[in-house]
């Protein structure tokens, strides 16, 4: 009996009566292998549920397409980068540009991309140009990278732009314990996670959250626009559009130096927006240490918060930078609701961090020089780890002190 049943499933699978499905597993190996996916994918298949594998480190000698061209062709399958590290990546062109370009209702997991370059237009990042939630979820976890990327509209380390659209269905997305130290310059939403992270309810619930992530380097809002820039989000949205809408940043510190050459700097988020009654933007647990320059809107933790019928919240959070304004708006933190801008750094722990090191990234340079002589004719107080000579004031002369220590001269 048993015989003739395995015959007769046979029989029927060869004619097409039985429909057979496996979850794929496709693994990578190598810089061939990576190319081999980018090529699948872009010939028209997202690859939903199937699993990708890396199995070792990868160093890429030439550009390289993105997995998931653009929006029509994703990347919707689970990426595993199994801690493994891939290095010498060099992405160009128009838009929806990084290692992935645009992932829909997909993963990328515990992946390190190094000394990475990524430059064009809109929706650009060292992990993923746009991270999208529309029937599922859409994550990026424990990854770590490093390089400069290089965008217009839509530009962060991690993420250009991290987004929840719920129609139908409840819609998630999130960055989770990712840690950047990169370049990040942009025009309009540069962040150093994320250059936007946005819920959009449209009939049903959405969720982005960025969470236990960490920033260092530099992120920079300028051209022609030059606005919103933030240490961990260059915007932070929640949108109410017949649906809950909740975007929020948690757990997260940021040691980046953060310029809008206009409008709108903050050492987290540069603008924090809900629209819509049931639409909620919050920032908790969360510090920024790294300073912020902007000509207008400038705020050690956020730059502009504004709500229309929504709510936007920050609470347990800590703005420890300093800030250099031109306008009466720049202030320490921006949005003081629940969270303190502390004189010194009492409560963090700067142990490992050098007197002279502005900007947190481990090491004392011309970069922190530099950013104590633009802060110098601005400061009220010191700067944490500023204030090289001790005499309660950064200027010139700590930053001369950091230029000869980079130099050799000092010890």
């Amino acid at each position: 009996m048993l015989k003739l049943i395995s015959a007769l499933l046979a029989f029927l699978m060869l004619f097409g009566f039985v429909a057979v499905y496996a979850e794929e597993t496709v693994y990578i190996d190598n810089a061939e292998d990576l190319h081999a996916l980018s090529a699948r994918v872009a010939a028209g298949d997202r690859m939903a549920g199937i699993n990708v594998v890396l199995r070792a480190d990868i160093a890429l000698s030439d550009s390289f397409t993105p997995i998931g061209t653009d929006t029509a062709k994703p990347f919707s399958g689970n990426f595993d980068g199994g801690g493994h590290k891939i290095s010498g990546l060099c992405v160009s062109g128009d838009a929806y540009l990084g290692l992935f370009g645009c992932v829909t209702d997909g993963s990328i997991k515990n992946l390190k991309i190094e000394n990475a370059t990524v430059e064009g237009g809109d929706y650009c990042g060292l992990l993923v140009g746009r991270l999208y939630a529309y029937t599922d979820e859409a994550v990026a976890e424990n990854c770590q990278v490093s390089g400069t990327v290089t965008g217009d509209s839509y530009t962060g380390g991690v993420a250009g732009m991290v987004c929840a659209a719920a129609y139908d269905y409840g819609a998630d997305a999130a960055v989770k314990e990712c840690d950047i130290q990169a370049t990040v310059n942009g025009n309009i939403y540069a962040g150093g996670i994320a250059g936007c992270a946005e819920a959009r309810g449209n009939g049903d619930t959405a969720t982005v959250l960025v969470e236990a992530c960490t920033a260092k380097g530099m992120v920079q809002a300028d051209g022609s626009y030059g606005t919103m820039a933030g240490g961990i989000c260059g915007a932070l949205s929640a949108k109410d559009n017949g649906g809950n809408a909740v975007a929020e940043i948690k757990d997260c510190t940021s040691f980046a130096q953060v310029i809008a050459e206009n409008v709108a700097a903050g050492g987290a988020c540069g603008t924090a927006g809900a629209i819509g009654e049931y639409a909620m933007a919050a920032v908790t647990s969360s510090t920024s240490l790294g300073c912020v320059i902007s000509g207008a809107k400038t705020g050690g933790f956020c730059g502009k918060a504004e709500n229309s019928g929504g709510t936007v919240g920050f609470e347990d959070c800590v703005s420890a930078g300093f800030v250099v304004g031109t306008d009466v708006d720049s202030i320490g933190f921006g949005v003081n609701s629940g969270c303190t801008r502390p004189l010194t750094s009492d409560g963090i722990d700067m142990s490992s961090f050098s007197v002279g090191d502005a900007n947190f990234d481990g090491s004392v340079d011309s970069l922190d020089a530099s950013i104590v002589l633009k802060a110098d004719a601005d400061l009220a107080i010191a700067g944490v780890n500023c204030d090289t000579n001790n005499d309660g004031v950064a200027d010139s002369l700590d930053a001369a002190w950091i230029l000869r220590y980079d130099a050799g001269l000092v010890d």
